[in-house]
C-alpha cells in the first residue's frame, strides 16, 4: 500500500495512463493518404457517370424547398439536352456543394453531443509531499445538472438544432446558386455557338457569291477598289467568327466547371439548351412574404436569427449553478476510507449579465441583417423583373423586325447580284451582307439577354430554375 501511494508510484501510474491514451488514439486513427491517380480517375469518371450515381446525389437532399421536381430530375438523368441532366450534375458537383453538404453533416454529428454533461473530473490530493504515505485522496465528480437534462443542457440542444438548420440553409443556398449557374452557363454556351455558326454560314454564302464577283472583276465590270472592299469585309467577318469560336470555347469551359465535367466530355458536345428555346414565361409580381419563404438566402437569414435567439437562451442558462457530485476515497497507511463529494459552481453575476446582453445584441443584429437582406432582395427582384420585361419587349419589338428585315434584304441582294452587273448591285450586296451579320447576331444577343435577365429574376425571387419554363 505504501509503495502504491508514494509519489513515484502515482507518477508511474499517470505516465502509463497518458501513454495508453496516446497509443489508443494512434491505433484508432483512420489514415487515408491521397493517391494522385485515384483522384484523377474519380474526376474523370464524373463525365461518364451512371444515372444511379446522380440519383444517389439527388436523394441526399430535400429538394422541395428549392422547388425542384424530384420525379422530373429522375426521368432525365441520361439526356444531356434536358434541364434534369444539368440540374442533377449541379446538385452532385456544383461549386461549393459538397463542402456545404459536409458542413451540414458535421453539424448533425455535433448536435448529437449537444447538452451532454462535461467529462468526469478526477482529482488527486496529497497532504505531505515529504511523506506521501500519510494520506492520499482520490475523487471523481460528474455534472449532475447536465446529466439530468436541466438548465444549460436544454438550451444547448436547441442551439445545436438551430446550427443544423442554419447549415442546411447554407446548403440550400449553395444548391440554388449551383443550379442557376449551370443554367446561365448553358444559355451563354448556346448563344456563343449560335453566333459562331451564324457567321460561318453567312461567310459560306458570301464566298459563294464571291466567285461571281471575281468573274465580274476579271471582265472589268467591277473596279479593283470595290473588290478590295469586299475582301476587307469578308476578312473582318472571318475575324469575328474566330473570336466567337474562342468565346464558345471559354463558355464551354465555364459549363464544364459548373457541371463537374472534364474537358471533352460528350455531354458538352450536345446542345446544352433546347434547339428552339420556348418563350420566356410571364415574370409577374412578387410579394415580400413570398420572398421570405422561397428565397434560400432569406431562409438562411431567418435561421441565423433563430440561432442567435437560441444563443440568448444559452446565455441565460448560465445563471444555473454547476452541481457536481461523485465518490471520494482517502488512502491512509492503516486505513481505506470511502465517502462522497459535492461541488457547487456559482456563476459570477456581472459576467453572466455581460454574456446575456451581448447575446441579445447579436440577436438584434441578426434581425436587422434579415431586414436588410429582405429590402435588398426585394429591390433586386423588382429591378430584375422590369429588366426581364424590357428585354422581352426589346427582343420582340426591335430586334426581331431587324433580324427579319436583314434576312429579306440579304436574299434580295444575292438575287440581284446573280442577274445584274455593275456597281449598284455589288454595293447593295455589301450593305446587305453587313446588315445581315449585324441583324443575325443582334437576334442571338437579344435572346441571350432575355434568358439571362429571366434567370436572374427567377433566382432572386425564389422561382423554379430551368430553361423549359417555370413549373
Amino acid at each position: 500500500m505504501d509503495s502504491f501511494c508514494s509519489t513515484s508510484g502515482v507518477r508511474r501510474l499517470s505516465s502509463l495512463v497518458v501513454v495508453g491514451s496516446l497509443l489508443t488514439c494512434c491505433a484508432s486513427a483512420d489514415s487515408r493518404p491521397l493517391d494522385s491517380r485515384a483522384v484523377v480517375e474519380t474526376v474523370t469518371a464524373r463525365s461518364a457517370v451512371e444515372p444511379a450515381v446522380l440519383q444517389a446525389a439527388i436523394d441526399s437532399y430535400d429538394l422541395e424547398p428549392l422547388g425542384l421536381d424530384r420525379d422530373a430530375l429522375m426521368a432525365g438523368l441520361d439526356d444531356p439536352r434536358s434541364d434534369a441532366y444539368w440540374h442533377a450534375r449541379a446538385l452532385a458537383w456544383g461549386a461549393g456543394v459538397r463542402p456545404a453538404f459536409g458542413e451540414w453533416r458535421a453539424a448533425l454529428a455535433r448536435a448529437r453531443g449537444a447538452g451532454s454533461p462535461d467529462g468526469v473530473r478526477i482529482g488527486y490530493g496529497i497532504d505531505d509531499f515529504d511523506d506521501s504515505s500519510l494520506e492520499n485522496q482520490v475523487s471523481a465528480t460528474i455534472d449532475v445538472i447536465r446529466l439530468l437534462g436541466l438548465g444549460p443542457a436544454d438550451a444547448e440542444e436547441d442551439a445545436a438544432k438551430s446550427r443544423v438548420a442554419l447549415t442546411l440553409g447554407h446548403l440550400e443556398e449553395t444548391l440554388w446558386q449551383a443550379v442557376f449557374a449551370v443554367d446561365r452557363a448553358r444559355v451563354r454556351l448556346d448563344a456563343a455557338r449560335r453566333r459562331e455558326q451564324t457567321i460561318a454560314h453567312l461567310l459560306a454564302a458570301a464566298r459563294k457569291d464571291g466567285r461571281r464577283i471575281e468573274l465580274l472583276a476579271a471582265r472589268g465590270r467591277v473596279a479593283p477598289g470595290l473588290v478590295g472592299r469586299v475582301e476587307a469585309v469578308l476578312a473582318r467577318l472571318e475575324r469575328e467568327r474566330t473570336e466567337m469560336a474562342a468565346a464558345a470555347v471559354r463558355a464551354e469551359a465555364v459549363l464544364a466547371q459548373a457541371a463537374g465535367l472534364v474537358p471533352g466530355a460528350l455531354a458538352l458536345s450536345a446542345s446544352p439548351a433546347p434547339d428552339a428555346m420556348p418563350g420566356c414565361p410571364t415574370v409577374g409580381d412578387v410579394q415580400p412574404e413570398e420572398l421570405l419563404d422561397r428565397v434560400p438566402a432569406l431562409r438562411s437569414a431567418r435561421q441565423a436569427y433563430a440561432l442567435e435567439e437560441a444563443r440568448v437562451r444559452v446565455a441565460c442558462a448560465s445563471w444555473w449553478p454547476g452541481l457536481r457530485v461523485g465518490p471520494r476515497v482517502k488512502i491512509r497507511p492503516d486505513d481505506f476510507l470511502t465517502g462522497g463529494i459535492v461541488s457547487l459552481d456559482l456563476p459570477w453575476p456581472s459576467a453572466v449579465r455581460a454574456e446575456v446582453d451581448a447575446a441579445k445584441e447579436r440577436r438584434t443584429a441578426a434581425r436587422e441583417a434579415l431586414e436588410d437582406a429582405l429590402a435588398s432582395t426585394w429591390a433586386d427582384v423588382d429591378g430584375y423583373r422590369r429588366e426581364a420585361m424590357l428585354a422581352q419587349e426589346i427582343e420582340r419589338r426591335d430586334v426581331e423586325p431587324m433580324a427579319q428585315g436583314s434576312a429579306r434584304a440579304w436574299r434580295g441582294a444575292r438575287a440581284r447580284l446573280s442577274v445584274l452587273e455593275g456597281l449598284d448591285a455589288l454595293e447593295l450586296w455589301l450593305d446587305a451582307l453587313q446588315l445581315r451579320a449585324n441583324g443575325a447576331v443582334a437576334a442571338i444577343d437579344a435572346r441571350e439577354r432575355t434568358w439571362l435577365a429571366t434567370l436572374r429574376f427567377r433566382e432572386s425571387a425564389g422561382r423554379t430554375p430551368g430553361l423549359g419554363g417555370a413549373r
